[in-house]
């Protein structure tokens, strides 16, 4: 029998099935960054807690800084296919921003497995924490902080999100630069309760807990959508989900303009 192994240095250590050691890794993927910095080393950036700036006056980093100690090279493996497939999110959902505002393909569908969206940003909060890089409402930082056995229990065993719990969409007309880096902790006096990602004019909000007073954004927002479809060309990103989940498409309409 394969004696347990808890990694003093892995978030994920409570699972107690930490396999080799602790290195380096990007607390948001590096295969996503290099698709929002496509044939650079870097971008802009805000919000870390190591940058004194704010999101009006972003600094410029290189992806290689962008890294933490964080998993042990098991579990860090384990959730390869998370990162994998945001990136295929970023670029099919940039390629319908694109393709609407400038005429091109008509009618194409892609495929996401949207339970692998939200288990990606779960494990980008817990990873941000842990390595004390993003900063948090109401205390200095979490570094260091195990996450909860819930959360764990999410992105490494599978485990369902209580329901109402999950991603939440929401989508309005703007003029957004996605080559600035955009993540946001949520918290409230209980703790932290989940994540705000923007992208292309949408804001993906990853909501932890039964309570939606510190969403605001829940009013207007679609849960789990089950297609995204662009306006004008009608090109849709089909998400895949276990469990409850909203039928009906979630309409984007993109500015005429896609970058400042």
């Amino acid at each position: 029998m394969t004696p347990l192994c808890s990694n003093p240095s892995c978030y994920a250590q409570q699972l107690c099935d930490c396999r080799g050691p602790v290195n380096r890794e990007h607390v948001v993927s590096r295969s996503l960054l290099e698709a929002i910095w496509p044939e650079e080393s870097g971008g802009l950036v805000s919000g870390l807690t190591f940058l004194r700036n704010d999101s009006n006056n972003p600094a410029r980093l290189g992806i290689g800084s962008l890294t933490a100690k964080i998993l042990c090279e098991g579990h860090n493996r384990d959730l390869s296919p998370f990162d994998a497939e945001m990136t295929e999110f970023f670029k099919a959902t940039e390629r319908l921003l694109l393709d609407d505002i400038t005429g091109g393909r008509i009618g194409h569908e892609y495929f996401i497995n949207g339970d692998c969206i939200e288990r990606w940003m779960l494990k980008t909060l817990c990873g941000g924490l842990f390595s004390g890089n993003f900063p948090v409402p109401f205390v200095n930082s979490f570094a260091g902080q195990l996450p909860p056995s819930e959360n764990l229990q999410t992105i490494f065993r599978s485990s369902s999100f209580p329901p109402g719990r999950g991603l939440y969409v929401t989508h309005d007309q703007s003029r957004v630069d996605h080559h600035v880096f955009r993540l946001t902790v949520v918290g409230a006096p209980s703790g932290i309760v989940g994540l705000r990602m923007w992208l292309f004019g949408s804001l993906y909000t990853l909501v932890l807990i039964d309570d939606h007073e510190p969403f605001p954004e829940l009013a207007s927002a679609t849960y789990r959508p089950a297609r995204t479809v662009a306006t004008k060309n009608r090109n849709t990103i089909a998400m895949s989900w276990v469990g409850e989940h909203s039928a009906g498409p979630l309409e984007l309409v993109f500015s005429d303009t896609p970058f400042e």
